[in-house]
């Protein structure tokens, strides 16, 4: 009988289809307990939403833009880092405009029109060179130096690309 041979070859062929066909669900979590520092800012309730992120070793990062209340602009920036644990705040002085981000060790950088800043952990620093004028567009990190790219010159021939290695 050649049909014993064929329908258990058959069977398990559709047992194996079966078996590599199964369908694992994606599950979808919060960060620990979410980006709530919009929750309230002194008394005003605000609104806001993640922009950018990167990480590094040592955490995320995200930047968020939010607004004071109902009717105010998108006019404000937060930085969050998130270390596994907990969301930690870190403020962005008025005034910078966060386009861009990276992270290298404990320092984060963000691009603004106009310039290039760096957050050691304690102070902001404006660290674009001598003479910039334009805007960077993306910030990557590679083997631990920052590469910059945008529509910017700077003294010394610097030309829409430029890399900064933190010295």
């Amino acid at each position: 009988m050649i049909l014993k041979p064929i329908l258990k070859t058959a069977s398990v062929f559709l047992i194996a289809l079966f078996i590599c066909s199964t369908v694992k669900a994606q599950v979808w979590n919060t960060v620990g307990n979410g980006l709530t520092t919009f929750a309230t800012q002194g008394n005003n309730a605000i609104d806001g939403y993640p922009t950018i992120s990167t990480f590094d070793t040592s955490g995320v990062f995200v930047v968020s833009n939010y607004k004071n209340g109902p009717g105010s602009v998108w006019s404000n920036f937060l930085l969050e880092k998130w270390d596994g644990v907990v969301w930690k705040k870190i403020n962005i002085p008025i005034g910078i405009t966060p386009a861009t981000l990276a992270a290298i060790g404990s320092n984060i950088y963000i691009s603004s029109f106009n310039a290039l800043w760096q957050f050691d952990g304690a102070n902001w620093t404006n660290i674009s060179p001598a003479g910039f004028t334009g805007n960077i567009f993306t910030l990557e990190v590679v083997n631990g130096e920052l590469l910059c790219g945008g529509n910017f010159t700077a003294n010394g021939g610097i030309d829409k690309l430029m890399r900064y290695d933190g010295v």
